[in-house]
């Protein structure tokens, strides 16, 4: 872009227009999110941003370095084909490197993942105790009323165990006996 008039009569790179007799830049359209605009004089988008990619506008390539026009996904998140932005990986998923077009995999027995993790077993996402985490966990899950562990990294809720002969244990989620 950089071209505030139509001098050299064409739409720019990163810009298309389907019409006749254009007299400023102003009257060509930027190429919208999740698509690329490779030559002058475009008349329609080039085409949709690749996946592991994020095109925000005016992108000149499907696959653009780092920039105001889009770049690779980062760690953390995923951009399928015709990003606009990247995509938050999902809860209980994890995105580990760049450039993904979906998620990694699920997030570790005995860890929790929640939106943006980059690693399955995130050291802000060990299961904590009193609760069990299974495989592609997004939370915690509370051991039931009437048991406890004192562990962490707990997978199943067999690692909860019962309260203990003279001790009580009330509510969920309790890391100790009464």
């Amino acid at each position: 872009a950089g071209m505030t008039d139509l001098s050299a009569h064409r739409c720019p790179l990163g810009t298309f227009s389907n019409s006749t007799f254009l007299s400023t830049i102003g009257e060509c359209s930027n190429c919208t999110g999740g698509h690329f605009c490779n030559t002058t004089a475009s008349t329609a988008e080039a085409g949709v941003c690749t996946g592991g990619y994020y095109c925000t506008g005016s992108a000149t390539t499907p696959t653009p370095s780092l920039g105001p026009t889009g770049g690779p996904c980062p760690a953390g998140a995923f951009c399928p084909p015709r990003s606009a932005a990247p995509t938050n990986c999902t809860a209980g998923q994890f995105c580990e490197g760049t450039m993904l077009s979906e998620p990694s995999a699920v997030c570790k027995v005995g860890y929790y993942c929640v939106e943006g993790t980059s690693t399955a077993t995130p050291s802000n996402g060990v299961c904590p105790p009193g609760n069990y985490c299974p495989s592609a966990s997004a939370a915690p899950t509370p051991c039931p009323e009437g048991t406890f562990s004192p562990d962490s990294g707990n997978h199943n809720v067999s690692n909860c165990v019962l309260c203990t002969a003279g001790h009580y244990c009330v509510g969920n989620g309790r890391a100790t006996a009464g």
